[in-house]
């Protein structure tokens, strides 16, 4: 069908020359995100799996090289053996010659036979010696030239490899140039490729599953930063790694696997807001780390084009004013100020204050408390209420954070960057914030309470942006 239709047009084409030479040119209609998504993730995968098949051979030349190696040694030895043996043949021989031209006519008859005996034997052994010298040879030259052989196919493997690994290399940095674009910057294009096959593999050996590759990727962003390993948040982050945990993101698959079994393994269909709910936290049992990881995998799901399945929403709206704490306000923009009340605050309960129908999790705030500090504290309650102590309007949710374009225009950073980090500068990520201390610390409020402890390992993977509240006033 396809060949039929190659021919008819080619045939069209022909007799309509002259009318598409004289025609204007048509512009053709732009791909839509979707398609530019698909066909760079497209081209990604062909070259890693060509960069894969390569570097499989490579391996495979690079093993056999190492067989013909040892052969050639082991050649090379019995080679030298044998050499040794002929000159000890050899000197044994010129003794005995020696003797028998000592022997002749001074020994009797009998000694001078026996003597000459001995000679006609070495010739034989000497023969002997010389034809094992140079088999010996010959099967060392053999195990030359195919270790040099072997030699040339593992160059040939390594340079093919090397233009594959180019090649891969050119189609990853097209490929996340085309996720940054489309909103999903932090997702490296070769583990979004791990996630969406983990979530495939997964979801065919269980139909009744229907896992979101959006959830694996945002265990993958919280846990590990999607491999991406940053010895720049070393110093100042509590060190959480765990066992399993991937070596780079070309590693992701690996370590997401058993994750995706256990999740699927939890019963009920995930792409439902109870049962993902319920998996995910009991797989994240930190209540904020897991509330976080259904914040990023609904802002993975919610990215136009990018495909990685439906994450339902939960209910998170709130309408409460903000009331402040009773013990008044702080001097105007003291930064230093603000940080010392929030110390003082630390062990304050967690509370959303949305009541049980929508967080049972959550104790219930009997009226005239609130989640800005009368009571409770959740983390965006707090960082609003810290900063309106010292006369610092901050929008009081996450989501009005990120939306609110005056508060992000104090954004300096869009990763967690220890470098740039100073007292006050807030930490937001999807569904979380908190409020840096200085000296690798945060103050926020999780499922613990209001909490002053060293900056978290997933808080600063799942940070997208560094803000500085400060310059607002």
């Amino acid at each position: 069908m396809g060949r039929k239709r190659s021919r008819t047009l080619a045939v069209g084409a022909v007799l309509t020359a002259s009318i598409v030479a004289s025609a204007a040119p048509v512009a053709e209609a732009a791909p839509d995100r979707a398609t530019l998504i698909r066909d760079a993730l497209a081209g990604l995968d062909r070259a890693d799996g060509t960069e894969r098949s390569t570097a499989t051979r490579l391996l495979e030349a690079e093993q056999r090289l190492r067989g013909d190696l040892e052969a050639e040694s082991i050649a090379d030895e019995a080679h030298r053996r044998a050499e040794e043996i002929v000159q000890h043949e050899l000197a044994v021989t010129r003794q005995v010659a020696v003797l028998s031209y000592m022997a002749n006519g001074t020994a009797d008859a009998t000694s001078r036979q026996t003597v000459s005996m001995v000679l006609s034997g070495r010739t034989q052994t000497m023969k002997e010696a010389r034809a094992e010298e140079r088999s010996r040879r010959k099967t060392r030259d053999a195990a030359r030239r195919l270790r040099s052989s072997t030699e040339e196919r593992v160059e040939a493997a390594r340079q093919t490899h090397d233009a594959a690994e180019a090649a891969r290399f050119e189609r990853e940095r097209e490929a996340d140039s085309v996720l940054s674009a489309a909103g999903a910057g932090d997702l490296p294009a070769i583990s979004y490729l791990a996630y969406r096959a983990t979530a495939d593999e997964v979801n065919q050996a269980d139909p009744q599953c229907r896992l979101p590759a959006a959830v694996l990727a945002a265990i993958g962003r919280v846990r590990w930063r999607h491999g991406w390993q940053s010895t720049a948040i070393t110093p100042l982050v509590v060190d959480d790694s765990e066992i399993g945990a991937p070596q780079d993101p070309y590693d992701i698959q690996r370590a997401i696997t058993p994750i995706a079994a256990r999740l699927c393994a939890l019963g009920g269909s995930l792409d439902q807001a109870a049962p993902l709910a319920t998996a995910v936290r009991t797989t994240e049992p930190d209540p904020i780390k897991a509330d976080i990881v259904l914040a990023v995998a609904r802002r993975y799901s919610r990215t136009a084009g990018l495909d990685l399945g439906s994450v339902p929403a939960e209910v998170t709206e709130i309408a409460t004013v903000p009331l402040l704490d009773d013990s008044g306000p702080l001097p105007t923009g003291d930064i230093a100020a603000m940080v010392a009340w929030g110390r003082t605050r630390v062990g304050t309960p967690y509370s959303q204050c949305l009541g049980s129908d929508i967080r049972p999790q959550d104790p219930v705030c009997p009226p005239g408390t609130n989640r800005f500090g009368r009571g409770w504290f959740d983390c965006s309650g707090f960082v609003s209420a810290a900063y309106r102590k010292i006369g610092i309007i901050v929008p009081s949710t996450t989501m009005s954070m990120d939306a609110n374009e005056r508060f992000m225009a104090t954004r300096v950073a869009t990763t967690f960057d220890p470098e740039i980090l100073r007292t006050g500068d807030v930490f937001l990520m999807d569904g979380h914030t908190g409020i840096y201390v200085g000296e690798g610390f945060i103050l926020h409020a999780r499922n613990a309470g209001l909490t002053l402890e060293r900056i978290p390992a997933w808080v600063a993977n799942a940070t997208y942006a560094i803000l500085r509240p400060s310059v607002m006033r």
